[in-house]
């Protein structure tokens, strides 16, 4: 399995989450996951916003943004700004260390990956090319 054939069919798979669900796809859809060649795939880790399953060897396949469940705090500063970028907090610790890694990794190799983007508690649209 190469990497671009798993985002390749990630993005498929989120294409039919669109349909379904529009721009508020639940987590529990985005957390099944996807079947490729007979082996899942995860989207996404509730626990962490930068993304890559085991069956990648580089890149990652999704970010995330979480709305926090009323009286929860979100210890990032994700936001889309006035001019409609998407400014996305990368984990403590360093830019090039721990999960920001596989962001900058991607960024190298001029790899897509799927946006997350929550847009109530437990809810996200989904961007990517």
């Amino acid at each position: 399995m190469s990497d671009s054939e798993i985002l390749q069919a990630a993005f498929k798979q989120a294409r039919q989450l669109q349909a379904l669900y529009g721009d508020a796809i639940p987590w529990a859809a985005i957390e099944k996951g996807f079947y490729y060649k007979g082996k899942k795939v995860h989207f996404a880790s509730k626990a962490i916003g930068i993304f890559k399953p085991a069956a990648m060897s580089k890149g990652l396949i999704s970010i995330k943004t979480v709305i926090p469940k009323t009286g929860r705090f979100n210890i990032y500063n994700d936001h889309q700004s006035s001019d409609d970028f998407y400014h996305y907090s990368l984990q403590e610790g360093g830019a090039h260390q721990n999960n920001n890694r596989y962001l900058w990794e991607a960024q190298s190799l001029n790899q897509p990956f799927i946006y997350f983007h929550g847009v109530s508690p437990s809810y996200y649209s989904a961007l990517f090319p």
